[in-house]
Order: structure tokens, then C-alpha cells, then sequence
């Protein structure tokens, strides 16, 4: 959106900086080359917006036995250095100079919550071409993904990995299910990824425990969100629970 201009006046001439936290650890691994990355920074004035992955990796670091986060303190104060940072509840709670006053009053907290399995498979749509490429390099072969099977991914990583945040549970089906593909078919030069080649690495590797698992996620569905009364919802929930009793009695047949 900021390269194309598609953003508020104020951020139109930002610059923003996306750090992999290992090569940035080490770039800065002496007093003398952290000076001089600021000095760099200096210089853009108010322009560079820095993101950093998993920030709690970035605030645990120290320098000569100081923190590194310290020596970016007075460009965070102020405002000629604006931090973005990604972590969870647990590493935050973990990253010892975090709990630090003067570190916690220049951070703004937002917390943002799990993607609903709609939202994952949007995500992953968007997102598509990326891991076409990806799984292209990878797996050395021309690999496409039809959106309908990251719909399906979606779906089927809320019912199978309902204790594993979205999208990061949709990423694993989608993940795995190319890598049956490539071992299914050897040697081939072009590979497409649908929705059934998705049900079926679904089927053949993420068996255990679904009942319970899937219960408990059309539960978490639709009692929070729907307005359904609880007759017409237990009603429903029978209707699934024995649909899936059929479907797994059939792989048994099948098998």
C-alpha cells in the first residue's frame, strides 16, 4: 500500500526497513557499527519506519552487556526512529528489558486477534503467489495453487488443528499437502494443488482425535457468533457429529 501511495498523507514519504532479526544481530555486533547504523538513520530524519519479526528476539539481544534496544531509546523519544515489532503473549512475557518502564513508554501495545478461517483463506489467497514461488524452488517443479484449495486448507486446519492459531495452522495443511503432491508424482515438471488433493492429505494425516477437535470448533463458531437458538444449534451439532461418525466409518470400510 505504501508503494503505491495508498496510504494517509503523513506516511506517503515513509520508508520502511524489514529486518531478518539474525542479520541484524549480527551487523551490530560492535558499539562502533551500531553508531554508525544510527548516524544512517539519522540522516532519513523522520522517513524510516524499521519492522522487526518476533521483536522479543530483537529486545533480549545486549552489546557489550547493554541492551540493544538502549542505544535506539533517544530516536524513539524522539520520533526520528518509529519500531514495528511482531511477537505473542508468552515471548513478550519472557523478554526480560520489555519489562524495563522506560522501554514499555515507548511501545504502544495492539493486540490483534486469531483470524477467523474466512480471513485465513483470504490471507492465504493473497498470499498465493508467494507460496507458489516458494514451493517452485523447493520442490523444483512449476507449482500452482487453486484459491478454492486455500479455502479448503482453511477449513480443514480449523477442524484438524483447532489449538493452532490461523493462519499458521492453514500454512501447515497447505505446506504438507504440496509435499505429498511432489511425492506422489515424481519427476513431474508441472504440479497444481486442488481442493480434493487437499481433503485427501487431510484424510490421510490428520485423522487422529478430528471428532473431538472439530466439535469443540463449530462449538467455538457458533455460539459465539451466531444467533441461533440452542435448539436449532443442538440439532445441528448432532447432525454433524453423526455425518462425521458415517464419513470416518466409510474411510474404515475404504481401508
Amino acid at each position: 500500500m505504501l508503494a503505491y501511495g495508498n496510504v494517509p498523507n503523513h506516511l506517503k514519504n515513509k520508508v520502511v526497513l524489514s529486518f531478518v532479526i539474525n542479520d541484524l544481530i549480527a551487523a551490530l555486533d560492535q558499539k562502533i557499527a551500531i553508531q554508525d547504523f544510527i548516524k544512517d538513520i539519522e540522516e532519513y530524519g523522520d522517513r524510516l519506519i524499521f519492522f522487526i519479526d518476533e521483536i522479543h528476539t530483537f529486545l533480549n539481544v545486549k552489546i557489550n552487556e547493554i541492551p540493544l534496544i538502549d542505544y535506539f531509546k533517544p530516536l524513539l523519544a524522539n520520533g526520528k526512529m518509529s519500531l514495528i515489532g511482531t511477537t505473542t503473549d508468552q515471548d513478550i512475557e519472557k523478554t526480560i528489558s520489555f519489562k524495563d518502564d522506560s522501554t514499555q513508554r515507548r511501545f504502544e501495545t495492539i493486540e490483534l486477534s486469531e483470524l477467523s478461517y474466512r480471513d485465513s483463506a483470504k490471507v492465504l489467497k493473497d498470499s498465493s503467489k508467494s507460496f507458489e514461488k516458494s514451493f517452485s524452488k523447493t520442490l523444483q517443479t512449476t507449482f500452482t495453487i487453486q484459491p478454492k484449495a486455500c479455502e479448503k486448507a482453511a477449513w480443514l486446519a480449523a477442524l484438524y488443528f483447532p489449538n493452532v492459531s490461523q493462519p499458521a495452522s492453514a500454512v501447515r495443511v497447505l505446506e504438507g499437502t504440496a509435499v505429498e503432491l511432489m511425492n506422489n508424482n515424481p519427476g513431474a515438471t508441472r504440479v497444481e494443488m486442488k481442493p480434493i488433493d487437499v481433503e485427501n492429505y487431510c484424510k490421510k494425516n490428520c485423522r487422529t482425535g478430528l471428532f473431538n477437535r472439530a466439535w469443540k470448533v463449530m462449538i467455538n463458531q457458533y455460539t459465539k457468533y451466531s444467533k441461533i437458538s440452542s435448539v436449532a444449534l443442538s440439532a445441528f451439532y448432532t447432525l454433524f457429529f453423526f455425518f462425521g461418525l458415517y464419513t470416518q466409518f466409510s474411510n474404515w470400510i475404504k481401508l
